[in-house]
């Protein structure tokens, strides 16, 4: 999926996540009512791209950060 599209599809700019981590986009992303999930490669591997929008799903994935040391 091109970057335009996932803008288009969320406010979240997707693009910039995926440069962050290094990632590509590999499928339509999932709009739940509280996050994008978006399938994803990194050196090949598949994975899963969560974009939080609500409040206590952001402060959860701040923590899950903060604990791996990212």
């Amino acid at each position: 999926m091109s970057s335009a599209a996932m803008a288009a599809t969320d406010p979240v700019d997707a693009a910039s996540w995926l440069e962050h981590w290094t990632l590509e986009a590999d499928g339509e992303p999932l709009k739940t009512h509280s996050s994008l999930l978006l399938p994803v490669r990194r050196n090949g591997e598949p994975a899963m791209l969560k974009i939080a929008h609500e409040p206590e799903d952001r402060r959860g994935s701040q923590l899950a950060s903060a604990a791996l040391g990212c």
